[in-house]
């Protein structure tokens, strides 16, 4: 076993500081993809082809085509990611048009941010098995993808559960919205809604307070 470390060694807070939560989750995704796929991968960022989102392909150092895709693509500026559909380049250094100033000159494309206010009404006498398996099994797997919840409420005289739950990230609302519902994660849920939920109804709204 060696002493040896790193003479700098910033932390996760220093690393992330003003890029959306969004941004984050997606390296994260990457990275935890890089480290399964091992020191035989060729590229990162494979992606469902029935999912939006998530990064270009990138050919990696030391894969298996590494003689020929021996560094990341030369785009003219230090692209960071791509989102799929628009083609639209989320940049990082280089900035496109319309992006705004993160922290120590990066520049990020503007992302909006999209809240939907959800109400559901439960098949009487579900109403507290819902609000269990939306907290245990929802809530852990939107947070992981990017997503924020401001809060949730329980109508019992009307057996509604109600919930706002927003996103702002590098992709839009229902991309990944999509993507949430595609992952292997809500799959393994076994949680189907119309097993608790006999009326839904979702509503985009914006904040003036």
């Amino acid at each position: 076993m060696t002493d040896w470390k790193w003479d700098d060694n910033p932390n996760e807070e220093y690393l992330t500081a003003g890029l959306p939560v969004g941004v984050i989750a997606e390296v994260e995704r990457i990275a935890t993809e890089i480290a399964a796929r091992g020191i035989d991968a060729e590229v990162a960022g494979i992606r469902p082809d029935d999912a939006p989102g998530g990064l270009r392909n990138f050919p990696l150092f030391g894969g298996a085509d590494s003689s020929s895709s021996s560094r990341l693509p030369d785009t003219g500026a230090s692209t960071f990611a791509t989102s799929f559909g628009t083609g639209e380049r989320r940049a990082v250094g280089g900035g496109t048009a319309g992006s705004r100033t993160c922290r120590e000159g990066t520049r990020v494309a503007d992302m909006a941010r999209t809240t939907q206010l959800r109400t559901y009404t439960v098949s009487e006498g579900l109403l507290d098995e819902w609000v269990e398996r939306w907290r245990g099994d929802i809530v852990p797997l939107r947070l992981k993808l990017g997503f924020e919840i401001g809060g949730a409420w329980v109508d019992r005289e009307r057996n509604q559960f109600v919930w706002l739950l927003s996103y702002e990230g590098p992709e839009t609302f229902a991309e990944r919205n999509a993507l949430y519902w595609a992952s292997p994660e809500r799959e393994a849920m076994g949680l189907t809604p119309d097993d608790y939920l006999v009326h839904t109804d979702d509503r985009t709204v914006e904040q003036r307070y």
